[in-house]
């Protein structure tokens, strides 16, 4: 009889919990929401790092799917629908959405981080972000990168956003160049002291270039993007050791391409 009673008890329970289960996820679902967070992440706020998404973006994009989402049903409401819209948005580099217990929808976004802006032959410029991927221009809100300019040979960007890694080396003209041109921006972006004093990059007709620095009036060559981190430490050491005794002025040219040297001409 007692075995009975504490059989009967757990059913009854566990019968209860199921039932208490089911009441909640039906009241869950007919919950109304009572409102949106969004949470844009623009990256380290101690560096130049610029807004390129506004949460403005961010809600036009939810209202193509939905007019709104505050007042609207829990059941009715699809995260993943939202989360891969939001992720189509050119500036977006990830999304992740949560819905509270309270129906309160939180919504949470990385914002892409340009690392340099490269100008084609005919002007036309795009960003290439940390990750390598080539997206569209804020005219409205330029950010502080490195300029890439010259001879380059414009690439067929179209708006939407294009990884460069992903890409066949005959499907889009020039992606080799701008495949060295993202390594050279991301070494520079990098580097502690580069970051900051070199400010444009010019490519000239035979392929010569040419790093501006933002102190001195010297031109920094090389002929090649290879070896960027050899050539940077080299550099560095000239600045710190050679130009410290004769002069930031002494030199118009210093050229990074050889092998365990500076060479440099006088003005």
């Amino acid at each position: 009889m007692k075995k009975l009673l504490i059989l009967l008890t757990y059913i009854v329970v566990i019968s209860g919990f199921i039932l208490l289960m089911a009441f909640s996820g039906i009241n869950n679902s007919q919950r109304l929401c009572p409102n949106v967070d969004i949470d844009i992440d623009y990256g380290n706020k101690t560096s130049n790092n610029v807004v390129l998404l506004l949460r403005a973006d961010v809600e036009n994009q939810i209202k193509i799917i939905f007019d709104t989402l505050k007042g609207k049903r829990n059941s009715e409401i699809n995260i993943e629908i939202i989360e891969n819209s939001l992720k189509n948005l050119s500036y977006v580099k990830s999304c992740d959405i949560f819905k509270h217990i309270d129906g309160e929808i939180n919504i949470s976004i990385v914002q892409r981080q340009p690392i340099v802006r490269v100008y084609g032959i005919s002007g036309k410029s795009f960003y290439i972000d940390k990750t390598g991927t080539i997206m569209p221009i804020r005219e409205a809100y330029p950010a502080r990168v490195l300029i890439v300019n010259g001879f380059i040979n414009d690439v067929i960007f179209t708006g939407e956003n294009i990884d460069i890694f992903n890409v066949k080396n005959d499907s889009l003209p020039g992606i080799k160049r701008i495949r060295e041109i993202f390594i050279l921006a991301k070494t520079i972006s990098e580097d502690a002291f580069f970051k900051d004093q070199i400010t444009q990059v010019f490519i000239t007709t035979d392929n010569e270039i040419q790093l501006i620095p933002l102190v001195g009036n010297q031109i920094i060559v090389m002929t090649t993007f290879t070896k960027l981190p050899e050539k940077l430490a080299k550099l560095f050491a000239f600045y710190t050791q050679g130009l410290k005794k004769s002069g930031w002025e002494k030199y118009n040219k210093i050229n990074i391409e050889y092998k365990d040297q500076v060479v440099c001409t006088k003005i």
